[in-house]
């Protein structure tokens, strides 16, 4: 009773330290510089990580006193597998949210430089478009007001994947200050930006193969403990019962985590542009 009430007070602990984060301001686009809208994330990420990591520690510390060492190494496992699906299932997510802004990024840039090829002056071409492709409204909206755009786009290109704006407000930006025409230069911007997608998708592609192959592996050791059986063993009584098999099976559930997660990101790091 008294490891659970421990259990409780720690969890409790960690939850008070923990609190809930007070909502950043968001930054002004226009009167501040591009960096404001950096200081967003790097503040939160170490307590949210060391805060997880306390309560799992706490929860296999109660686990193990209450149940003992089998019962801990269970727990211990099945949060390592569980938080290795997760980050994987929650980096895919991202990486289909970044590779569908890249897209809208693109079609958003090909999309103006039709308008303004076609006569349309780029205000009124950027208010057109923005009404198909949401990411060129907050653009639209200040020039609306008589502000500058290139600003908007400079911060929303520090999003993830939202990098292409950056060349557009390059283009923009060069456009405005020689007078020379508006169209070639978002033809340009368009036309790279399409070429970068196709790299992409093939760069995915190619990955693709090596990435299962790497998760696969990282299911073999269930095949071996299969095959011991069907051989006669018994493995899971050494490899949960005996304090030897309890630290193979404990090394071996953290390679295999790892060894998927590294996989994954080696995977990733080429179609984000190394």
């Amino acid at each position: 009773m008294s490891a659970v009430l421990w259990a409780l007070a720690a969890a409790a602990a960690i939850a008070r330290w923990w609190g809930p984060m007070p909502a950043p301001a968001l930054p002004r686009l226009v009167d501040q510089p591009v960096a404001a809208s950096r200081q967003v994330e790097p503040r939160r990420r170490p307590r949210r990580w060391l805060a997880l990591a306390g309560g799992a520690i706490t929860l296999v510390a109660a686990c193990t006193a209450l149940g003992g060492a089998t019962i801990g190494l269970l727990v211990t496992v099945a949060l390592l597998v569980g938080a290795t699906a997760v980050t994987l299932l929650r980096s895919r997510r991202a990486g289909q949210r970044r590779q569908a802004a890249e897209a809208e990024v693109a079609r958003a840039c090909s999309l103006l430089a039709a308008e303004v090829r076609a006569g349309r002056p780029p205000e009124s071409a950027v208010e057109v478009v923005a009404a198909d492709c949401p990411v060129l409204a907050p653009a639209a909206g200040a020039l609306a007001v008589g502000e500058d755009a290139v600003r908007i786009w400079a911060v929303q290109a520090t999003g993830a994947g939202h990098g292409g704006l950056e060349a557009l407000a390059r283009a923009w930006a060069v456009s405005r200050a020689c007078g020379a025409p508006m169209g070639p230069a978002l033809d340009q911007v368009a036309r790279a930006l399409e070429q970068d997608a196709e790299v992409g998708r093939t760069i995915r592609g190619e990955l693709a193969s090596a990435q299962a192959t790497g998760q696969l592996m990282s299911v073999l050791p269930l095949v071996g403990i299969g095959l011991g059986y069907t051989i006669g063993g018994h493995p899971l009584d050494f490899l949960l019962d005996d304090r030897i098999g309890q630290a193979c099976t404990l090394v071996a559930t953290v390679l295999a985590c790892a060894g998927t997660l590294w996989t994954h990101a080696l995977g990733r790091r080429p179609a984000r542009g190394g």
